[in-house]
């Protein structure tokens, strides 16, 4: 196995938003991001971009009586 020598220090974030009223599939997006940053000069950062639209299935039911 081989693992990377130099530490690197992760900062990311993680949102979404639900495009429609809870119904039984539910539209959304949803962008995940980060950067790496390292403490020594010699070693390079990198940053991660993940935006996404998908549909989920819903799991708040909602009953009136």
């Amino acid at each position: 196995m081989i693992f990377y020598e130099k530490a690197l220090i992760p900062v990311f974030a993680d949102i979404g938003y639900q495009l429609a009223a809870a119904k039984r599939w539910v539209p959304y997006l949803q962008c995940s991001m980060g950067y790496s940053f390292a403490p020594e000069k010699d070693v390079n950062g990198g940053y991660f971009f993940n935006p996404t639209i998908d549909s989920k299935k819903s799991s708040v039911t909602t009953q009136f009586q």
